[in-house]
C-alpha cells in the first residue's frame, strides 16, 4: 500500500511540475509575441531614437518654458501615427518615456477591457495594449491611460520605479504624441491608489480638482518640486500593484502639461 501511496503521489508532483513548467513557457511565448507586436509597431511608425536625456535637477514650480525637451518634441513629431492607423484605427497616439522602453501607440477602444487581453494588433495576448479611458479624450483637463504592470516590465511595468526620486531625476517627463501635436508632460506624483478614489472620477467637479490635485501631492512617494494649477492639463498613468490586479489598489503616476509643439504641417 506504501509503494502505491508513494507512486501516485510521485505521479502527481511530476503532473504539477510539467503543468508548471508548461504554464511559465506559455506565458513567455505570450510575452515574447507581445513584444514582437510592439517592436514591429515602432518599426511601422518609424519611431526615432530619442536624445540621451541627462539627469535633471528638480524643477522650480514655475519653471515651464525650459528648452531641454526641444530635441525631443522634434524627433517624436516625426512619428508617422497614419500608418499604425490603417492596421487599427483605435490608435490616437503615442507614448513615451525617454530613456525607457516605454514606447508604445497609444488605443482607445469602446470600453476598458478589449485592450487589457489584445495588442494593437488585435491579437489575443495578456500583455494587451496602453490605451486611454474609452470616456476619456486627450483634450481634456484630466485623462486617464491604463496598461499592465509586466513582470518582465514592459508595458507600464517600469512606473513601479517612480518610489524613488532618483528614477523620477533621470526620466522626469512622460511625451504624448497626437494626430497634430507633441506634448511633455512633467511628472509630479506617484502612490497607490484605491480604485474607488477620486483618482478614477473623470466628472470630478471644478471646484474639487484643486483640492484633488493638492491630495496627489500630499499622496506621492516622491518629492518633485512641480505644483500643477487647477487649470492645467493633466495626465494619470495607471497600472497594476504587485496584487497583480486582485486587489483594490493601483499604482498611478501622474504628469502635468508643460510644453507642447504643433506638428508641422498639420492644423
Amino acid at each position: 500500500m506504501r509503494k502505491i501511496f508513494d507512486r501516485v503521489l510521485t505521479a502527481a508532483l511530476v503532473l504539477v511540475l510539467i503543468t508548471t513548467l508548461g504554464s511559465m513557457i506559455a506565458k513567455q511565448l505570450d510575452y515574447r509575441r507581445g513584444e514582437q507586436d510592439y517592436t514591429q509597431a515602432q518599426e511601422i511608425a518609424k519611431v526615432p531614437k530619442l536624445p540621451v536625456m541627462p539627469a535633471r535637477p528638480a524643477p522650480a514650480a514655475s519653471d515651464e518654458s525650459s528648452s531641454w525637451p526641444d530635441e525631443v518634441l522634434t524627433a517624436l513629431a516625426e512619428i508617422d501615427l497614419e500608418a499604425l492607423r490603417e492596421i487599427n484605427p483605435d490608435v490616437i497616439g503615442w507614448i513615451c518615456i525617454p530613456g525607457t522602453d516605454l514606447s508604445y501607440p497609444l488605443l482607445q477602444g469602446r470600453d476598458n477591457a478589449y485592450y487589457l487581453s489584445h495588442t494593437w494588433q488585435n491579437k489575443k495576448n495578456s500583455a494587451g495594449a496602453v490605451f486611454l479611458d474609452y470616456r476619456s479624450s486627450l483634450d481634456d483637463l484630466y485623462a486617464l491611460i491604463y496598461a499592465h504592470r509586466m513582470s518582465n516590465t514592459t508595458m507600464f511595468g517600469i512606473l513601479k520605479f517612480y518610489d524613488d526620486e532618483a528614477f523620477w531625476m533621470e526620466h522626469p517627463s512622460v511625451y504624448l504624441v497626437s494626430e497634430d501635436t507633441v506634448g511633455r508632460y512633467d511628472i509630479f506624483s506617484a502612490f497607490e491608489a484605491n480604485v474607488h478614489s477620486d483618482v478614477y472620477k473623470l466628472d470630478l467637479p471644478e471646484d474639487e480638482r484643486a483640492g484633488f490635485l493638492t491630495w496627489c501631492l500630499e499622496q506621492s512617494a516622491i518629492d518633485t518640486g512641480i505644483i500643477p494649477e487647477d487649470k492645467d492639463k493633466t495626465i494619470c498613468l495607471s497600472t497594476c500593484t504587485s496584487g497583480g490586479g486582485l486587489t483594490d489598489t493601483r499604482w498611478v503616476v501622474h504628469a502635468v502639461l508643460r510644453d507642447e509643439a504643433v506638428i508641422a504641417g498639420r492644423p
